[in-house]
């Protein structure tokens, strides 16, 4: 009886054996002990007594699971701070496992504002589509990268972020998925889009000194 947690047979002929599959989930990030114990039996046995939770005796028995863990981590960078309205930029996202073991089955979803074009997106390994980066596996001390190239249409401070939403293992200092941006499996690059054009303050700036140049010759 799943449920109940309680294994009930009708007897066990004399020299034989009996045995139960169970398939479990592991939630837990650290080692779990699944135990069984005989909690009832008509007959006598000369060396165990039943459900009296001593783990010395032989009609109890025990299974430690020891989850697999992996550290995933995200760094990024980019090539232009501070692009005018319609520049091109590039931003690198890494993605690191610094394990212990192989990370598998990851995804990650790509956060872009509003007032921000993509140009193109280039991952060095698996797919991306509809915003999310997909691929099989990343083993212990390995990392992957993602470009993307994009512009930006609006002034102001953008915010691109980029978090892991789905593996396989347990992650040993984050959770995927729950928008915890504390978390080193979500990184967020900020775009700061100048106020002003530096192109055209320059040149207001290169036209205002030739103006005052030319009326110095003029009156000088």
């Amino acid at each position: 009886q799943p449920e109940s947690g309680v294994w009930d047979l009708e007897g066990v002929e004399s020299e034989s054996s009996h045995s139960l599959q169970i398939t479990v989930r592991v939630d837990s990030k650290v080692p779990v002990i699944n135990e069984a114990e005989v909690i009832a039996v008509d007959q006598y046995d000369p060396d165990s007594a039943p459900d009296n939770q001593i783990d010395a005796e032989d009609d109890t028995a025990e299974v430690l699971i020891t989850p697999k863990l992996i550290d995933l981590s995200i760094r990024s960078e980019v090539d232009i701070e501070e692009p005018n309205i319609g520049e091109e930029f590039e931003m690198s996202f890494v993605v690191a496992n610094d394990g212990p073991d192989a990370a598998t089955g990851l995804e990650l979803a790509l956060q872009i504002p509003e007032g921000m074009t993509v140009i193109s997106v280039t991952p060095s390994r698996g797919v991306f589509e509809d915003g999310r980066w997909s691929f099989e596996t990343l083993a212990e001390g390995e990392s992957v990268f993602i470009r993307v190239t994009a512009t930006a249409q609006i002034r102001g401070p953008k915010t691109v972020g980029l978090e892991v939403v789905s593996h396989d293992q347990a992650d040993q200092d984050s959770d995927p998925g729950n928008q915890e941006t504390s978390e080193d499996d979500h990184n967020e690059l900020v775009i700061r889009v100048p106020l002003y054009s530096k192109r055209l303050f320059l040149s207001d700036r290169v036209t205002s000194e030739m103006e005052s140049d030319r009326s110095w010759r003029r009156f000088g």
